[in-house]
Protein backbone atom coordinates (compact mmCIF):
# COMPACT_ATOMS: atom_id res chain seq x y z
CA UNK A 1 0.00 0.00 0.00
CA UNK A 2 1.24 3.48 -0.89
CA UNK A 3 0.20 7.00 0.04
CA UNK A 4 -0.41 9.03 -3.12
CA UNK A 5 -0.99 12.76 -3.30
CA UNK A 6 -3.03 13.77 -6.35
CA UNK A 7 -3.19 17.41 -7.47
CA UNK A 8 -5.88 18.74 -9.81
CA UNK A 9 -6.45 22.36 -10.74
CA UNK A 10 -10.23 22.61 -10.96
CA UNK A 11 -13.42 20.87 -9.80
CA UNK A 12 -13.88 19.52 -13.35
CA UNK A 13 -10.54 17.74 -13.06
CA UNK A 14 -10.89 16.77 -9.39
CA UNK A 15 -14.44 15.45 -9.29
CA UNK A 16 -13.82 12.24 -11.30
CA UNK A 17 -10.92 11.37 -9.00
CA UNK A 18 -13.11 11.99 -5.94
CA UNK A 19 -15.72 9.64 -7.41
CA UNK A 20 -13.06 6.95 -7.78
CA UNK A 21 -12.40 7.43 -4.06
CA UNK A 22 -16.13 6.90 -3.42
CA UNK A 23 -16.29 10.44 -2.06
CA UNK A 24 -18.61 13.25 -3.07
CA UNK A 25 -16.91 16.49 -4.05
CA UNK A 26 -18.82 19.75 -4.00
CA UNK A 27 -17.53 23.27 -4.01
CA UNK A 28 -14.06 24.61 -4.66
CA UNK A 29 -11.86 25.35 -1.67
CA UNK A 30 -8.12 25.22 -2.45
CA UNK A 31 -7.31 24.92 1.26
CA UNK A 32 -9.12 21.62 1.66
CA UNK A 33 -8.18 18.08 0.73
CA UNK A 34 -10.15 14.89 0.29
CA UNK A 35 -8.76 11.66 1.75
CA UNK A 36 -9.75 8.16 0.72
CA UNK A 37 -8.60 5.08 -1.15
CA UNK A 38 -8.37 3.98 -4.76
CA UNK A 39 -7.56 0.30 -5.13
CA UNK A 40 -4.72 -0.59 -2.77
CA UNK A 41 -3.51 2.99 -2.35
CA UNK A 42 -4.36 5.62 0.23
CA UNK A 43 -5.04 8.83 -1.69
CA UNK A 44 -5.21 12.49 -0.71
CA UNK A 45 -6.72 14.74 -3.36
CA UNK A 46 -5.83 18.44 -3.50
CA UNK A 47 -7.60 21.06 -5.63
CA UNK A 48 -4.89 23.63 -6.20
CA UNK A 49 -6.55 26.23 -8.41
CA UNK A 50 -5.55 27.45 -11.85
CA UNK A 51 -2.10 28.82 -12.62
CA UNK A 52 1.49 28.39 -11.39
CA UNK A 53 1.15 30.69 -8.39
CA UNK A 54 -1.85 28.90 -6.93
CA UNK A 55 -0.37 25.46 -7.70
CA UNK A 56 2.93 26.27 -6.02
CA UNK A 57 1.24 27.67 -2.92
CA UNK A 58 -0.99 24.59 -2.55
CA UNK A 59 1.88 22.17 -3.15
CA UNK A 60 3.96 23.91 -0.49
CA UNK A 61 1.15 23.65 2.05
CA UNK A 62 0.67 20.00 1.21
CA UNK A 63 4.29 18.88 0.96
CA UNK A 64 6.29 21.26 3.14
CA UNK A 65 3.90 22.03 5.98
CA UNK A 66 2.11 20.04 8.65
CA UNK A 67 -0.26 18.37 6.18
CA UNK A 68 2.41 15.79 5.28
CA UNK A 69 3.22 14.93 8.91
CA UNK A 70 3.83 12.24 10.16
CA UNK A 71 4.77 10.87 6.74
CA UNK A 72 5.35 12.28 3.29
CA UNK A 73 3.58 10.65 0.33
CA UNK A 74 5.22 7.82 -1.57
CA UNK A 75 4.42 9.57 -4.85
CA UNK A 76 2.82 12.69 -6.28
CA UNK A 77 0.53 12.56 -9.31
CA UNK A 78 -0.65 15.66 -11.17
CA UNK A 79 -3.78 15.06 -13.24
CA UNK A 80 -6.01 17.11 -15.50
CA UNK A 81 -6.32 18.60 -18.95
CA UNK A 82 -3.73 20.14 -21.24
CA UNK A 83 -3.51 21.84 -24.62
CA UNK A 84 -1.72 20.36 -27.63
CA UNK A 85 1.26 22.19 -29.10
CA UNK A 86 1.83 19.56 -31.78
CA UNK A 87 -0.41 18.36 -34.61
CA UNK A 88 0.35 14.73 -33.68
CA UNK A 89 -1.66 15.00 -30.44
CA UNK A 90 -5.39 14.93 -31.08
CA UNK A 91 -8.03 15.95 -28.59
CA UNK A 92 -8.66 13.14 -26.12
CA UNK A 93 -5.08 11.85 -26.25
CA UNK A 94 -3.82 10.78 -22.81
CA UNK A 95 -0.25 11.89 -22.16
CA UNK A 96 2.35 11.13 -19.50
CA UNK A 97 5.05 13.74 -19.08
CA UNK A 98 8.55 12.41 -19.48
CA UNK A 99 9.79 15.93 -18.78
CA UNK A 100 8.24 19.21 -17.68
CA UNK A 101 9.57 22.72 -18.15
CA UNK A 102 8.35 26.24 -17.44
CA UNK A 103 7.61 29.12 -19.78
CA UNK A 104 8.74 31.45 -16.99
CA UNK A 105 12.03 29.72 -16.08
CA UNK A 106 14.80 28.92 -18.52
CA UNK A 107 17.12 25.93 -18.29
CA UNK A 108 15.68 23.75 -15.53
CA UNK A 109 13.31 20.92 -16.34
CA UNK A 110 12.00 18.00 -14.34
CA UNK A 111 12.29 14.42 -15.54
CA UNK A 112 9.79 11.78 -14.42
CA UNK A 113 10.99 8.21 -14.39
CA UNK A 114 7.53 7.23 -13.18
CA UNK A 115 6.30 8.09 -16.68
CA UNK A 116 7.78 4.84 -18.00
CA UNK A 117 5.85 2.85 -15.40
CA UNK A 118 2.65 4.68 -16.23
CA UNK A 119 3.10 4.05 -19.95
CA UNK A 120 3.80 0.36 -19.35
CA UNK A 121 0.83 -0.07 -17.01
CA UNK A 122 -1.56 1.69 -19.38
CA UNK A 123 -0.37 -0.26 -22.42
CA UNK A 124 -0.94 -3.50 -20.53
CA UNK A 125 -4.44 -2.29 -19.66
CA UNK A 126 -5.28 -1.44 -23.26
CA UNK A 127 -5.14 2.33 -22.78
CA UNK A 128 -3.28 4.39 -25.40
CA UNK A 129 -0.97 6.93 -23.77
CA UNK A 130 1.79 9.07 -25.28
CA UNK A 131 4.98 9.98 -23.46
CA UNK A 132 5.74 13.63 -24.13
CA UNK A 133 7.33 16.85 -22.88
CA UNK A 134 5.03 19.36 -21.20
CA UNK A 135 5.43 23.04 -20.42
CA UNK A 136 3.70 25.08 -17.74
CA UNK A 137 2.55 28.59 -18.61
CA UNK A 138 1.02 31.34 -16.51
CA UNK A 139 -1.32 32.19 -19.37
CA UNK A 140 -3.95 30.26 -21.30
CA UNK A 141 -2.61 29.62 -24.81
CA UNK A 142 -5.76 30.62 -26.66
CA UNK A 143 -4.48 30.92 -30.24
CA UNK A 144 -2.41 28.75 -32.53
CA UNK A 145 0.29 31.43 -32.60
CA UNK A 146 0.60 31.32 -28.80
CA UNK A 147 0.77 27.53 -28.88
CA UNK A 148 3.47 27.49 -31.55
CA UNK A 149 5.52 29.99 -29.54
CA UNK A 150 5.45 27.57 -26.60
CA UNK A 151 6.23 24.64 -28.91
CA UNK A 152 9.56 26.30 -29.75
CA UNK A 153 10.72 25.10 -26.32
CA UNK A 154 10.44 21.49 -27.48
CA UNK A 155 7.25 20.84 -25.53
CA UNK A 156 4.22 19.19 -27.15
CA UNK A 157 1.57 20.05 -24.54
CA UNK A 158 0.90 22.97 -22.22
CA UNK A 159 -0.74 23.26 -18.81
CA UNK A 160 -0.74 25.83 -16.02
CA UNK A 161 0.15 23.87 -12.86
CA UNK A 162 2.50 20.90 -13.29
CA UNK A 163 5.94 22.55 -13.13
CA UNK A 164 5.60 24.32 -9.76
CA UNK A 165 4.17 21.18 -8.14
CA UNK A 166 7.10 19.11 -9.42
CA UNK A 167 9.45 21.89 -8.32
CA UNK A 168 8.19 21.73 -4.73
CA UNK A 169 8.50 17.93 -4.65
CA UNK A 170 11.81 17.86 -6.56
CA UNK A 171 14.22 15.13 -5.58
CA UNK A 172 12.40 14.09 -2.40
CA UNK A 173 9.25 12.47 -3.80
CA UNK A 174 8.69 10.54 -7.05
CA UNK A 175 6.34 12.50 -9.32
CA UNK A 176 4.31 11.94 -12.45
CA UNK A 177 1.99 14.00 -14.62
CA UNK A 178 -0.92 12.36 -16.41
CA UNK A 179 -3.19 14.56 -18.49
CA UNK A 180 -5.58 14.43 -21.44
CA UNK A 181 -5.55 16.84 -24.37
CA UNK A 182 -8.65 19.04 -24.31
CA UNK A 183 -7.79 21.35 -27.21
CA UNK A 184 -5.86 20.64 -30.36
CA UNK A 185 -3.18 22.85 -31.88
CA UNK A 186 -5.69 24.28 -34.36
CA UNK A 187 -8.54 24.92 -31.93
CA UNK A 188 -8.90 28.60 -31.02
CA UNK A 189 -10.09 29.11 -27.47
CA UNK A 190 -11.98 31.97 -25.88
CA UNK A 191 -9.39 34.15 -24.14
CA UNK A 192 -10.20 33.57 -20.49
CA UNK A 193 -6.93 35.10 -19.27
CA UNK A 194 -8.62 38.30 -18.01
CA UNK A 195 -10.82 36.13 -15.75
CA UNK A 196 -7.88 34.48 -13.96
CA UNK A 197 -7.21 35.66 -10.42
CA UNK A 198 -3.86 35.33 -8.59
CA UNK A 199 -5.26 32.87 -6.02
CA UNK A 200 -6.18 30.39 -8.75
CA UNK A 201 -9.86 31.15 -8.86
CA UNK A 202 -11.65 32.24 -12.00
CA UNK A 203 -13.88 35.28 -11.76
CA UNK A 204 -17.31 33.99 -12.68
CA UNK A 205 -18.50 37.39 -13.78
CA UNK A 206 -15.51 37.99 -16.06
CA UNK A 207 -15.63 34.42 -17.38
CA UNK A 208 -19.34 34.72 -18.15
CA UNK A 209 -18.74 37.91 -20.12
CA UNK A 210 -15.95 36.28 -22.12
CA UNK A 211 -18.04 33.17 -22.76
CA UNK A 212 -20.95 35.32 -23.91
CA UNK A 213 -18.73 36.92 -26.54
CA UNK A 214 -17.68 33.48 -27.85
CA UNK A 215 -20.60 31.14 -27.13
CA UNK A 216 -19.79 28.56 -29.80
CA UNK A 217 -16.10 28.29 -28.90
CA UNK A 218 -16.99 28.05 -25.23
CA UNK A 219 -19.52 25.28 -25.82
CA UNK A 220 -17.11 23.35 -27.99
CA UNK A 221 -14.38 23.64 -25.36
CA UNK A 222 -16.68 22.39 -22.60
CA UNK A 223 -17.73 19.38 -24.67
CA UNK A 224 -14.14 18.56 -25.64
CA UNK A 225 -12.95 18.94 -22.03
CA UNK A 226 -15.57 16.57 -20.66
CA UNK A 227 -14.83 14.05 -23.39
CA UNK A 228 -11.12 14.21 -22.64
CA UNK A 229 -11.71 13.83 -18.91
CA UNK A 230 -13.52 10.56 -19.57
CA UNK A 231 -10.40 9.29 -21.33
CA UNK A 232 -8.26 10.38 -18.39
CA UNK A 233 -10.56 8.71 -15.87
CA UNK A 234 -10.31 5.44 -17.80
CA UNK A 235 -6.52 5.70 -17.64
CA UNK A 236 -6.54 6.41 -13.91
CA UNK A 237 -8.82 3.42 -13.31
CA UNK A 238 -6.30 1.13 -15.02
CA UNK A 239 -3.40 2.56 -13.00
CA UNK A 240 -5.01 2.33 -9.59
CA UNK A 241 -7.01 -0.88 -9.96
CA UNK A 242 -4.11 -2.65 -11.63
CA UNK A 243 -1.95 -2.68 -8.53
CA UNK A 244 -1.55 0.93 -7.54
CA UNK A 245 0.86 3.66 -8.53
CA UNK A 246 4.33 2.21 -8.08
CA UNK A 247 6.83 4.65 -6.68
CA UNK A 248 10.17 3.01 -7.02
CA UNK A 249 11.68 5.69 -9.25
CA UNK A 250 12.39 9.31 -8.55
CA UNK A 251 11.92 12.61 -10.28
CA UNK A 252 14.55 15.27 -10.24
CA UNK A 253 15.68 18.46 -11.90
CA UNK A 254 18.30 18.83 -14.52
CA UNK A 255 19.67 21.88 -16.24
CA UNK A 256 19.96 22.37 -19.94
Amino acid sequence: MSLIYIFAATPLEAKPVAKMMARNYTGFNPRHKIAGRIGPDAVELFVCGTGPQAAQARARRALEASECIPAKPDAVLVVGLCGALSPRLAEGTVVAYTECLSAQENGKRFSSHLATKLLTRLAAGGIACVGTVGITSSRIAASKAEKLALAASGAEVVDMESYPILQVAAGAIPCAVLRAVSDSLDRRLPDFNPALQPDGRISRVAAARIAARSPLRTAQLVVASRRSMRKLVAALAVIFTGGGLESGASSGPRSE
